[in-house]
C-alpha cells in the first residue's frame, strides 16, 4: 500500500498542526485500512499518529525533529526514524548575515548538501541501513540521483 493521505480540520483556512485527536482518527483509519507504516507530517499533532501505531501494532516515521527524543518511553518502539529539519541553521545564518552587514532578501534553501535536511538514528530501528543511506545521501547531493519534487 503506496498513497497519500491528508487531513484537515472542519475549518479549511485553518491548519492545525497540534489536534492530537484528529491525527490519530486519521492514523488508525489508514492502519485499519492496512498500512504497517506511517510518515507522518502533522508536527506536534503526530503525537496521534505514534499512539493510533501503539494501538495497532504498527510503525511510523516523525517529522520536524527527532521525535523518538520527544515521546515518552512508552511510544519510542513505534518510531523508525523522523526527518528533521535543521531551523537552527536558517536561524544562526541569519543572525550572522545581519551581523556581518551581508543580508540580503530572498528565499534560502537548505537541503542535504548543508545539512539543513536529515533523519534521525535514535532507538536504532534503522541502524542496519544507515551506510546504504549514507550512499543514497552522497549521491543526491552529487546529482547522480534526481529527488523529483511534484508527486
Amino acid at each position: 500500500m503506496n498513497r497519500s493521505r491528508t487531513y484537515d480540520s472542519e475549518d479549511p483556512k485553518r491548519c492545525d498542526f497540534t489536534d492530537v485527536s484528529v491525527a490519530e482518527k486519521a492514523a488508525n483509519q489508514i492502519y485499519d485500512e492496512g498500512a504497517d507504516v506511517l510518515f507522518q507530517v502533522a508536527g506536534g499533532a503526530g503525537i496521534g499518529v505514534f499512539h493510533a501505531a501503539n494501538a495497532h501494532g504498527a510503525m511510523a516515521i516523525g517529522v520536524d525533529s527527532d521525535q523518538y527524543e520527544t515521546v515518552g518511553p512508552t511510544l519510542r518502539h513505534v518510531i523508525i526514524t523522523s526527518e528533521f529539519k535543521r531551523v537552527d541553521l536558517a536561524v544562526f545564518g541569519f543572525i550572522q548575515s545581519v551581523a556581518r552587514g551581508s543580508f540580503t532578501c530572498g528565499v534560502r534553501r537548505y537541503d542535504l548538501a548543508d545539512g539543513g535536511v536529515g533523519y534521525a538514528t535514535s532507538g536504532g530501528q534503522i541502524a542496519d541501513i544507515t551506510s546504504r543511506l549514507d550512499v543514497y545521501r552522497k549521491e543526491i547531493i552529487s546529482g547522480r540521483i534526481i529527488v523529483p519534487i511534484t508527486p
